[in-house]
């Protein structure tokens, strides 16, 4: 066999055999997360969410973080924040050019009939 190949099949099986380890235990008795307890209004309905993943000071941190960053994303460009933005009906921009078009159609058919 040629050298380069053996090289390779080396490279290959050394980086096969030294990445294969032993799963990691987490000792989750350590962790401890505070609860988050939110003082809803009155004339707020209450918050559904299941049992087994309760709201936690650290989750709601993290989601916060997660909403804000932009490595997520195809290019590091883009955050969550900012596709929620764009989807929201205030921004549909096909609504808000016939909503403008109307608008102006009226003003423009109001100017013409005085």
């Amino acid at each position: 066999m040629s050298q380069p190949f053996n090289i390779s099949v080396f490279l290959f099986l050394f980086a096969l055999l030294t990445s294969c380890q032993k799963e990691i235990q987490i000792n989750s008795s350590s962790f401890h997360p505070t609860p988050l307890i939110i003082d809803l209004p009155s004339n707020f309905p209450p918050i559904d969410h299941p049992e087994e993943n309760p709201l936690t000071e650290e989750g709601v941190n993290l989601g916060r973080h997660l909403f804000w960053e932009t490595k997520l994303s195809g290019n590091n460009t883009i955050s969550l924040q900012i596709v929620i933005f764009l989807n929201t009906p205030l921004l549909n921009l096909t609504a808000l050019v016939q909503v403008f078009m109307e608008i102006w159609a009226q003003e423009t058919l109001w100017y013409y009939r005085t």
